[in-house]
């Protein structure tokens, strides 16, 4: 997964974020593309899960902080990618996904798709809100 401008939803520390997140998704493909061994996979699953749970924390909270009319729905999105991964890595304990790509091309889809169609709409709100307040990066800390 290549990181773009077009995959920017215009909040920097969100932006920082999924960028970060597409290096540990990328870190990942690497790994198993060069049948890795388990006990160096394993560990980038871990740290990829802890990393996209404190993300979508960060995201929940800017939206209950101003008020996100579709919260609900979006924490929806984020409880089920979260029960998902939490199965890839479960099975991650019991075997190898160096011969077996279909974990992160779910990783790869969710995540595009996540952004394009749930943050980016989220996004387009919180700027609408914050440009009513006077200032984004005001709005954004």
């Amino acid at each position: 997964m290549q990181w773009t401008n077009d995959h920017s939803v215009g909040i920097p520390e969100i932006d920082q974020e999924h960028q970060a997140i597409f290096l540990g998704i990328n870190a990942m493909h690497e790994a198993i593309r060069r049948k890795a061994r388990w006990s160096d996979v394993h560990p980038l699953f871990i740290s990829l899960s802890e990393q996209v749970l404190m993300h979508f924390e960060v995201e929940v909270a800017l939206m209950q902080i101003h008020g996100y009319p579709d919260l609900a729905r979006h924490a929806e999105q984020h409880r089920l990618y979260s029960a998902r991964f939490q199965d890839l890595v479960q099975t991650s304990l019991i075997r190898n996904f160096a011969e077996d790509t279909p974990a992160l091309d779910f990783l790869d889809s969710w995540w595009i798709e996540h952004i394009f169609m749930y943050d980016r709409a989220y996004a387009d709100w919180f700027h609408s809100v914050c440009a009513d307040a006077g200032s984004i990066p005001a709005c954004a800390t």
